[in-house]
């Protein structure tokens, strides 16, 4: 199960397989456009998408939502 620290967000990222297909990652209302989930890391909370060629690494614990095409 997903460290509770990081909430249901964490849950639904430890579901992803690598290369899932995400399109928005929502961040304190912000939205970050981006092509694919990457990683996402437990211990750290450290998660990782891409948007195409260009790397994007988050804070889960800042994720208030996804959207996912």
């Amino acid at each position: 199960m997903g460290n509770s620290n990081y909430g249901e967000v964490s849950e639904l990222l430890n579901s992803f397989p690598t290369d899932f297909p995400v399109s928005t990652v929502i961040l304190q209302g912000q939205s970050e456009n981006v092509t694919n989930f990457v990683s996402y890391d437990e211990a750290t909370g450290i998660t990782i998408f891409r948007n195409g060629a260009e790397t994007k690494v988050y804070d889960c614990s800042k994720i208030s939502g996804l959207k996912m095409d």
